[in-house]
């Protein structure tokens, strides 16, 4: 008779989202928008886990609650970043902002998941069009009388 061995296995999956304030009517965001950042994590492996881990080396440090008990297989949570992103001119020069996420967990027996697959926001900038106007001007004195 043979022996069934069930492996565990801690897996998580990622979906990131970005919402931009003020709103971005405007076509897109502008220089010193900001951008606040959150994260769904699910758990897609066979164990329980007793944390979350979301790495997201541009938009910063991220905050993830603690499941309680536990987070089952199947179940998710929402993080947050803990700053928003402010938009640079470089941001607006490339004509978007790009930012991408992994997340990791840790099994109720220690163990870490590998990271998860990336997940990526592009949010598009204004196109801003200036126009700039030069004027020349020619004065003709007007000659003296004689």
């Amino acid at each position: 008779m043979a022996t069934r061995v069930r492996v565990s296995s801690g897996s998580v999956s990622i979906v990131k989202s970005g919402s931009v304030s003020p709103p971005a009517d405007q076509g897109g965001v502008l220089v010193d928008d900001t951008i606040a950042y959150s994260y769904v994590v699910t758990n897609t492996g066979n164990v329980s886990l007793t944390s979350v881990t979301v790495n997201d080396p541009t938009g910063g440090p991220v905050t993830c609650p603690t499941p309680s008990p536990s987070l089952a297989p199947g179940d998710s949570l929402t993080c947050t970043a803990d700053t928003p992103y402010t938009v640079t001119q470089d941001d607006v020069n490339a004509g978007q902002v790009t930012d991408t996420a992994t997340a990791t967990g840790t099994g109720v027996r220690g163990g870490e998941s590998p990271p998860s697959g990336p997940s990526t926001v592009t949010i598009p900038a204004a196109m801003v069009v200036s126009v700039s106007l030069d004027k020349l001007a020619i004065v003709d004195p007007i000659g003296e009388q004689l």
